[in-house]
């Protein structure tokens, strides 16, 4: 990678469009999307862009940065969930007795520790940042997942899923026009 700065223009997943000059460090393929890790300068530290949410980009000839000495790529990701970034924590998760061989089966976080299933549910711990990535990965196991703490996490977790299902009411009227027989 060239060691010069790169001006862009950067649609983040929510928000509004904005531009920064960033110092490319490393590009990291994860889910089948490309990202690159880069000292931003308008955040004043490293982050995580997908490369298809650059919507602009103009290379800074002559722009050169230095490369930081103490950076290592998988130092930094070793603790994101993901390819997500951020102040690790503690998370307690409880996994239904029909989905347990499936985390016994693999290894999602290398902080985890598997708990034998009690009463149906099985005790998942982690130490991991409190990202939207996780949130998303949480809610893909449906009524099987349940955040025992930490709190702001299950509060988290409940907001979304109440919003949800406020989307879906109880019980509404058939709004399909019904043919009439003549």
């Amino acid at each position: 990678m060239r060691e010069d700065q790169v001006f862009i223009r950067y649609r983040p997943f929510s928000g509004e469009t904005y531009e920064d000059t960033i110092s490319p460090l490393t590009l990291v393929v994860h889910n089948h999307t490309l990202y690159v890790i880069c000292f931003s300068r308008r955040a004043g530290d490293i982050r995580t862009l997908a490369m298809d949410h650059i919507v602009e980009a103009s290379w800074l000839r002559n722009t050169p940065f230095a490369y930081p000495a103490d950076y290592d790529p998988q130092d930094f990701l070793k603790e994101a969930f993901g390819i997500t970034v951020g102040k690790p924590c503690a998370v307690e998760l409880l996994v239904h007795q029909d989905i347990a061989v499936y985390f016994q089966e693999r290894i999602w976080h290398f902080s985890q520790r598997l708990s034998e299933p009690q009463d149906g549910w099985m005790l998942v711990e982690m130490t991991v940042p409190l990202t939207a990535e996780l949130n998303s990965w949480i809610l893909s196991f449906g009524d099987k997942m349940k955040v025992k703490s930490p709190p702001e996490l299950q509060a988290r977790i409940r907001g979304m899923l109440e919003k949800a299902i406020a989307m879906y009411p109880k019980e509404k009227q058939d709004e399909t026009p019904q043919a009439v027989n003549a």
